[in-house]
């Protein structure tokens, strides 16, 4: 956590709702899942997913693949 963003972000009126999930760089045995990351290029916004099947349709729908951004523990609901 990057405690000047955090506060840089406070102070432009966001909530601090503490720390969510933890984000790592492996999979470790399977035990953790990945979250994925997509570009609309219209939109100009990106996306996280969780799921495969929310992932395979945004990019039906025209959202550009990034990848795997990280990974995070399987009992998270993303």
């Amino acid at each position: 956590m990057n405690r000047t963003e955090v506060t840089t972000l406070q102070n432009r009126g966001w909530a601090n709702e503490g720390i969510v999930f933890r984000a790592y760089t492996s999979q470790w045995l399977g035990l953790r899942r990945a979250v994925f990351r997509l570009y609309h290029e219209g939109a100009r916004k990106h996306y996280l997913t969780g799921g495969v099947s929310e992932r395979d349709a945004l990019m039906r729908s025209g959202w550009r693949y990034e990848g795997i951004t990280f990974y995070v523990d399987r009992i998270i609901n993303i």
